[in-house]
C-alpha cells in the first residue's frame, strides 16, 4: 500500500511513461551530441557542427515538452524553475533589442556564435533535463553516467592528441592551432580550443566522483575510469592553469563536506559502506596529491602572473572595467558584440601585448555577461548561481539519512565551483554554457523543484496555441541549424574552389553560402578573406574584376552585420587601393574611427601616402602605426624606412 501510495504522488508531481521516458533519451542523446561532434573537413571544424547540434537538440526537445504539458493535466512547471531561466532570456532579449548589432546579437557572432537564439536552445535543454529528472535519482545517475561517458571519450581523445597521434585532424590544422600557443601542441579535444575544453573536463571530473559514490561493484570501475581519463587530460593534454586551480578548488570543496559530515555524525565504519567512502576518500587525496604536485612542478604556473598570457589578461580586465562598462554597463554591447566594443574603447596598453588581437569576450564569465548582457544579464547569472546554491543546500538537507544522495549533490556542488573558478579566467562558448545551464537544472531536478502542484494556463485554447508556436520555433530552430550547415559546406568547397584558382567556382559557392546565412554578415568576412587571398597571388585584371567586386559587396555586408567591423573595413581598404574605388578615403576614415588603436589601418595609410608622394603625411601615420605596435617588424622597418627617406630628402 505504501508503495501504490507513493507511486500515485510520484506521478502527480513526475508524469512518468513513453512521453518523460522518451524525453530523457533524447536528452542524453542531444548531450551526447553536443559533446562530441565535429568535422575535421570543415574551416570551423567545431563551432559550426557545436550550432548545429545544440539547435537540432532543442528543435527535438522542445515538441515533446510542449506535448507532455498539453497530454497531462496534472503536469506543470515550477515557477521558479521556469522563472530563473525565464529571467535569463529576457535580460538577453533586452540586450539584444538594444544591441551595438541587433542581427549579430539575435543570430550569433563569429566563433563563438552565442546570440539569443542559440541561448534560448540551450535553456530549451536545460529544461528538459530538469522535467525528465525530476524527483528520479535513478534518472540523474544515468544522466551523470551520460556526462561521464562524453567525458572518456573526448579526453581519452585528447590525451591521443597530446601524444602526438590524432586521427582526425590533419596536420595544417595541428600546425595552426600551435601557431595559436606559440610553438606548444595543447589538445583542444571534442570541444575546439583548450583552455574550453578544460573548463568542460571539470563537469564528466566531479560527475565520476558521484558516480564513484552512488554506484556499486564493478559499476565504480566506470567511475574511476572516468576520473583518472578526465582528470589526465585535464592536467597533460590542456595544461588550462584556471580549470586545474578551479579542479582543485572543487575537490576541497567535496573533501570538506566528506569530513564534515564524518564528524557531524560521529558515524563509524562498518561493512561495505565503509570501504565506499575510504575509496572515495583516498581517490580524492590521490587526485588532489596528482593535480597539487602538476600545479606546482608546472613551468605554466611558475610564471603565472608575470607570462605575456597573464599581463594580457590584466590588461583586457583593465580595460573591459575602466573603457567599456562605463558605456554599456546598462544595456550591455548585446550578445557577440564585445569585440566591436573593445576595439572601439580600448586603451593602447594591449597593443604590446597583442597588437593584432581583437578580444571575442572579456574572458572572464562574470565580465562577460556584464559587459555584453549589461547589468540585468548580470543579475540574472547570479539568480541561477544562487539558484543552485539553494538547491543543493535543500536537496543535501533532505538526503541527510542517506549519505550515498548528499554525497552525489555534493560531488555536483563541487563540480559548478570549479566550472565557476576556471570561468573566471575564461569566457564561454556554446558547450560550457551549454553544461552550466544543464548543471542547473540538475540541481532543481536534486531538490525536486522542477515540477508544481499548481496547475497554470489550464484553457485548452490556449494550450492548443502554445503548442502551436512551438512546432513553429522548433521548425524555425532546425532550419537555422540547416543554414548554418550549408553555409559551412558552402565555404569548404569555396577553400577547394580557391586551392585550385576556379575563380567563378569560388564566386558560386560564395553566393550559396551568403544565401544561407544572409541575415548576418558572418560568412560573408569569411568569403570575403577567401577572395582577397585570391587577388593577393594575381593582379586584378580582367579576369580578376569580378572577383574583386564581389569581395567588396561581401565586406560592406560585414561591416553592416557581423561583429568584426573593423576585419571588414581593413579588407575594403585594401581592395579599394587595388581597384582605385572613390569610397577608399571613407573606408579608411570610418576604419580610424571604429577601431582606433589598430596600427593596421595607420600603416596601411601610410604606404597609400607614401605611393601618392606624400612623404610628411605617409611618415606621420607611420609614427602612430610604430607607437602603437614598436614590436612589430612591418610597423617598425616602415617607420624608420621613412625616417631614412626624409632624412635624404632634406640633405638633398
Amino acid at each position: 500500500m505504501k508503495k501504490k501510495r507513493r507511486d500515485k504522488g510520484d506521478k502527480k508531481l513526475n508524469p512518468v511513461g513513453l512521453s518523460t521516458r522518451t524525453l530523457f533519451v533524447t536528452v542524453c542523446l542531444a548531450l551526447t551530441f553536443e559533446t562530441l561532434f565535429f568535422r575535421s573537413d570543415l574551416p570551423n571544424a567545431y563551432m559550426a557542427p557545436k550550432v548545429v547540434a545544440v539547435l537540432l537538440g532543442a528543435a527535438v526537445l522542445l515538441p515533446q515538452l510542449s506535448l507532455l504539458w498539453f497530454r497531462d493535466k496534472s503536469f506543470s512547471l515550477a515557477y521558479s524553475f521556469v522563472g530563473v531561466f525565464v529571467l535569463l532570456l529576457i535580460a538577453v532579449a533586452l540586450a539584444t533589442v538594444n544591441s551595438m548589432n541587433p542581427f549579430v546579437s539575435f543570430w550569433g557572432g563569429d566563433w563563438r556564435r552565442m546570440g539569443w537564439i542559440t541561448h534560448f536552445a540551450m535553456i530549451t535543454a536545460a529544461i528538459a533535463v530538469g522535467v525528465s529528472c525530476a524527483k528520479d535519482f535513478h534518472r540523474l545517475k544515468v544522466l551523470l553516467s551520460v556526462v561521464v561517458a562524453g567525458g572518456i571519450a573526448s579526453g581519452a581523445y585528447g590525451l591521443l592528441q597530446w601524444v602526438g597521434w590524432d586521427p582526425f585532424l590533419p596536420q595544417f590544422t595541428r600546425d595552426k592551432l600551435m601557431a595559436q600557443f606559440g610553438g606548444q601542441y595543447r589538445a583542444p579535444g571534442t570541444i575546439g580550443q583548450s583552455t574550453y575544453f578544460a573548463n568542460f573536463l571539470l563537469y564528466p571530473f566531479f560527475a565520476s566522483i558521484a558516480l564513484l559514490i552512488a554506484e556499486r561493484g564493478w559499476y565504480r570501475l566506470f567511475g574511476v575510469t572516468g576520473l583518472v581519463t578526465t582528470a589526465s587530460a585535464l592536467v597533460f593534454a590542456t595544461a588550462a592553469r584556471g580549470s586545474i586551480l578551479g579542479c582543485a578548488a572543487g575537490i576541497l570543496v567535496f573533501a570538506g563536506w566528506l569530513t564534515a559530515w564524518w564528524l557531524r555524525s560521529k558515524w563509524q565504519p562498518h561493512g561495505s559502506r565503509s570501504w565506499v567512502l575510504v575509496i572515495a576518500v583516498l581517490c580524492g587525496l590521490i587526485v588532489a596529491y596528482a593535480l597539487s604536485s602538476a600545479i606546482l612542478q608546472s613551468g605554466r604556473f611558475a610564471t603565472f602572473g608575470t607570462d605575456t598570457a597573464s599581463i594580457g589578461r590584466i590588461l583586457l580586465w583593465s580595460d573591459v572595467v575602466g573603457q567599456v562598462l562605463p558605456n554599456f554597463w546598462m544595456t550591455g554591447t548585446g550578445p557577440g558584440m564585445f569585440r566591436a566594443a573593445y576595439a572601439r574603447y580600448r586603451t593602447p596598453s594591449y597593443g604590446i601585448v597583442g597588437p593584432d588581437v581583437h578580444w571575442e569576450s572579456a574572458h572572464n564569465v562574470f565580465l562577460d555577461r556584464f559587459s555584453e548582457q549589461g547589468v540585468l544579464g548580470l543579475l540574472a547569472f547570479v539568480a541561477l548561481i544562487a539558484a543552485f546554491v539553494a538547491n543543493i543546500h535543500y536537496a543535501v538537507r533532505s538526503a541527510s539519512s542517506d549519505w550515498k544522495k548528499a554525497g552525489v549533490y555534493v560531488a555536483i556542488a563541487a563540480g559548478m565551483t570549479a566550472a565557476l573558478i576556471s570561468n573566471c579566467f575564461n569566457g564561454e562558448i556554446i558547450p560550457t554554457a551549454y553544461y552550466f545551464y544543464i548543471w542547473v537544472a540538475i540541481s532543481f531536478a536534486a531538490a525536486g523543484r522542477c515540477l508544481s502542484d499548481r496547475r497554470w494556463l489550464e484553457s485548452v485554447a490556449v494550450r492548443s496555441a502554445t503548442v502551436a508556436l512551438v512546432v513553429v520555433l522548433s521548425i524555425g530552430l532546425a532550419w537555422y541549424a540547416a543554414s548554418n550547415w550549408s553555409a559551412e559546406v558552402a565555404l569548404r568547397d569555396a577553400d577547394r574552389a580557391a586551392n585550385t584558382g576556379s575563380v567563378g567556382m569560388l564566386i558560386d559557392k560564395a553566393e550559396s553560402g551568403e544565401q544561407s546565412m544572409s541575415f548576418v554578415g558572418i560568412y560573408h568576412l569569411e568569403f570575403a578573406d577567401r577572395f582577397i587571398g585570391l587577388l593577393q597571388l594575381n593582379d586584378p585584371g580582367s579576369d580578376r574584376l569580378p572577383l574583386a567586386q564581389k569581395a567588396i559587396r561581401s565586406s560592406l555586408w560585414a561591416v553592416e552585420r557581423s561583429d568584426k567591423p573593423m576585419l571588414a573595413l581593413l579588407n575594403l581598404v585594401w581592395l579599394g587601393d587595388r581597384t582605385g574605388d572613390a569610397r577608399l578615403e571613407e573606408w579608411q576614415q570610418r576604419l580610424k574611427e571604429i577601431d582606433p588603436h589598430w596600427f593596421r589601418p595607420h600603416e596601411m595609410s601610410a604606404r597609400l601616402h607614401l605611393s601618392k608622394g606624400q612623404m610628411e603625411l605617409a611618415l606621420k601615420e607611420a609614427t602612430i602605426a610604430y607607437q602603437l605596435a614598436p614590436y612589430v617588424e612591418s610597423s617598425s622597418v616602415l617607420w624608420r624606412q621613412l625616417n631614412a627617406l626624409r632624412r635624404e630628402t632634406n640633405l638633398r
